[in-house]
């Protein structure tokens, strides 16, 4: 074995992007090396994901110049487009994943230019530092033992989209066809849990006053670890291509993605994890009924 170094995997993004370095991480981890995280200070669940993760030594915001450079990290590895670093956090040696991926390219031309799921490219680094092993499993380092007071059946509705920007927004599957879809549950005796963060209140809001009686508004409570127990602690995850999917993938959930057709890459974002699959929508609204079989087959146990 080579020289044990000290690493900065540097994920700046989501939580989804978060649960996808976790594989990166335990390879590394696997490989007898030390690793650090660094995360944007303005999505604190990346830090709790990253935080989480036993084979992590400390988790940094990416803004804490001082507290990096005075590790003297051996290696930075980026997860993403973000070729400043570098000389930001003065690290002599970096491996860019994304490498091929040009930096100053439109939102809408993305999708077609990933060859490869994000896990893939950020596993090439763990292979040229002689990683030879499979690739891990996405996995949550912690999360609550919820249980809900409802008995039966249940599923959790991954509502939840990034708020910042015009482009996640059309993730968004829809209010209506969330409150359409716990009135069909509802009618085979199955309860919704909806889940999100305090950003999709309002959406969640929107759902409630057209949603089925047995349907659960939780988007108000703040601790994601709780959210995460939530989604445990259901049957089924069914939701937009966002964070919480990815989760309920590594808590190996049967879990179903809904995506729009040319909004995301799928084969990039697509969630990973043995019970998880996606669906992809020419317009919204459009794979309803097929959303609705799965979910049935799912919660009935066929998954």
């Amino acid at each position: 074995m080579g020289k044990v170094m000290k690493i900065l995997v540097a994920q700046q993004y989501g939580v989804g992007n978060a649960v996808m370095t976790t594989p990166l991480i335990k390879a590394l981890s696997m490989l007898k090396h030390s690793v650090s995280c660094s995360y944007d200070e303005r999505r604190a669940g990346v830090k709790l994901v990253l935080g989480d993760l036993p084979e992590v030594d400390r988790v940094y915001g990416c803004g804490d110049f001082v507290g990096i450079k005075k590790v003297k990290f051996d290696l930075l590895i980026p997860c993403g487009r973000l070729p400043k670093l570098q000389s930001y956090y003065s690290i002599h040696r970096a491996i860019y994943p994304f490498k091929d991926i040009p930096q100053k390219v439109s939102q809408s031309e993305l999708p077609t230019l990933y060859k490869k799921h994000e896990i893939d490219y950020m596993m090439d680094a763990a292979r040229e530092l002689g990683y030879t092993g499979p690739c891990p499993h996405p996995y949550i380092g912690k999360y609550d033992y919820v249980v809900p007071e409802v008995v039966g059946r249940k599923v959790a509705l991954g509502i939840g989209y990034f708020k910042n920007d015009p482009w996640s927004k059309l993730k968004h599957w829809g209010n209506a066809w969330y409150a359409k879809l716990t009135r069909d549950l509802a009618s085979k005796g199955v309860s919704c849990f909806l889940v999100g963060g305090p950003s999709d209140i309002d959406d969640a809001k929107q759902i409630m006053a057209q949603a089925a009686v047995n349907t659960y508004d939780v988007t108000k409570q703040v601790s994601l670890r709780w959210m995460f127990g939530m989604i445990a602690a259901c049957d089924c995850f069914v939701g937009n291509d966002t964070g919480l999917a990815h989760a309920a993938a590594a808590l190996k959930k049967p879990t179903l993605t809904i995506f729009q057709q040319g909004v995301s890459s799928i084969i990039k974002n697509s969630p990973r994890g043995a019970r998880a699959t996606y669906i992809v929508e020419k317009s919204y609204g459009s794979a309803y009924d097929d959303i609705l079989s799965w979910v049935c087959e799912a919660v009935s146990g066929g998954l």
